[in-house]
């Protein structure tokens, strides 16, 4: 359907203005709501993420289709009635205490919110209690934790080691982030995962909810 190509390429275009216009038209079109979000709108965010890991794109023109896409989603959520959005799952998310830095979390955050995931930003400086409380509150599937600094990274295991403490770690996914974290460092100390950036955070979460939820 053209309209939703449409769609998909104002995403990738980072143009606002052009995917109003184009879900506005849809709908007046009658097309089903969730083809517009689903075969419209997601695919042109996904595309941007391959597009940026392959250094085809960069952070701000990400961040404005991102946007793009939020604003059409927006404007199809109170269309939507006999169905809903699918939802990939539930997120706690926030740079570890003793730390401010938060722009890439604050990044992987939007992006895993017009991925499809509820999104509990905690902010930064987030103590070990609150990464578990906040989980438990929210009933997420992941807590991820990011840290720039390798002097305050020392603090993630200390989130899973409190986990395991209150016997709930199999309950959650651990993800970490930020500019110190290693893939080795988050098998060593026992998390489930890593992302270098915003596309395989995204990618990486999806994954380890679908293998959890297939082996139950």
């Amino acid at each position: 359907m053209a309209i939703l190509e449409e769609l998909t390429n104002s995403v990738i275009e980072g143009d606002k203005e052009a995917v109003t216009a184009a879900v506005n038209k849809a709908l007046a079109e009658k097309v089903d709501p969730m083809d517009i979000i689903q075969k419209g709108l997601t695919p042109g965010i996904s595309i941007v993420g391959d597009k940026f890991e392959k250094m085809e794109m960069y952070l701000p023109e990400m961040i404005m289709s991102a946007e793009a896409m939020k604003a059409g989603v927006e404007i199809t959520k109170p269309h939507i009635k006999g169905g809903s959005i699918k939802q990939e799952g539930v997120v706690v998310i926030g740079t570890v205490q003793g730390d401010v830095h938060d722009i890439g979390k604050n990044i992987v955050a939007f992006y895993l919110d017009v991925s499809g995931f509820t999104v509990y930003d905690l902010g930064s400086e987030v103590s070990i209690h609150t990464f578990v409380e906040k989980a438990e509150e929210k009933q997420a599937d992941i807590i991820g934790i990011s840290a720039l600094l390798s002097s305050t990274m020392t603090y993630m295991p200390d989130v899973i080691q409190e986990l395991k403490l209150m016997g709930i770690r199999d309950k959650y996914i651990v993800m970490l982030g930020g500019g110190a974290v290693t893939p080795e460092w988050a098998t060593k100390i026992g998390a489930d995962g890593s992302g270098a950036d915003f596309a395989e955070a995204s990618r990486m979460a999806k994954e380890l909810i679908r293998v959890r939820r297939e082996s139950k």
